[in-house]
């Protein structure tokens, strides 16, 4: 090889390397970038994950905790009512309404409290007396289910529209019966949908994004 071929190879040589240096500048940085933003990306996905994992839990709790104090209420009323007819109970109004009062005292999650008789007609409400005994809850979906018997225990409403006062709301109820087993109607209380947007909006508020529903074990 001649000295000019020799040199011309040096050179060429010494090019080639200075194009893989330079191409090692820029893809090591970049690939150390790539790696650091997936790890970042990584980190804030588990973070929020755990953020909403928590707010879930929150948002369980606050709600089961109503749920239970709802379920308790409609213990009571029942024990109030024992097996008394429908007419023993109107000849009585006056003091159910006062004891349904006094049982929602210091309880801002409920909207009402009433009963229901057989003929699917209010008895008795903490919000008004005498109770319009005007308006038939015959085809309420909770009153169909406790007449037949087959509904659950404690029986949840999805979102509903008072007949009475145009409030929106969703009903917790339970089956009442007279002594010998039969149907006497229902007690119910009556839950302000607001309670929880409201307590779930204090959650939103320092939580970007953050949307929640509650919702009934069929979908509702």
């Amino acid at each position: 090889m001649t000295p000019l071929a020799a040199l011309v190879a040096s050179r060429k040589a010494t090019l080639r390397r200075l194009r893989v240096v330079i191409v090692l500048a820029f893809a090591i940085p970049l690939i150390g970038l790539l790696i650091t933003a997936g790890l970042m990306y990584q980190q804030a996905f588990e973070q929020a994950r755990e953020d909403l994992d928590a707010a879930a839990r929150i948002a369980q709790e606050h709600a089961s905790k109503m749920l239970e104090t709802n379920e308790m209420l409609l213990e009571r009323m029942l024990d109030l009512l024992g097996t008394g007819t429908d007419a023993e109970w109107l000849a009585r109004g006056a003091e159910l309404h006062e004891r349904l009062k006094l049982m929602t005292r210091n309880l801002p999650q409920v909207q009402g409290l009433f009963t229901i008789g057989a003929d699917g007609r209010m008895i008795g409400t903490n919000r008004a007396y005498p109770p319009p005994r005007h308006i038939d809850f015959s085809d309420r979906e909770f009153l169909e289910a406790h007449r037949s018997g087959k509904g659950s225990r404690v029986f949840l409403t999805g979102y509903l529209v008072s007949r009475v006062t145009g409030e929106s709301f969703f009903d917790m109820s339970r089956r009442r019966e007279l002594a010998d087993g039969s149907y006497a109607g229902t007690v119910n209380v009556a839950l302000s949908p607001e309670y929880l947007t409201r307590f779930w909006a204090e959650m939103a508020s320092s939580m970007h994004g953050l949307r929640l529903a509650a919702l009934r074990a069929d979908g509702v």
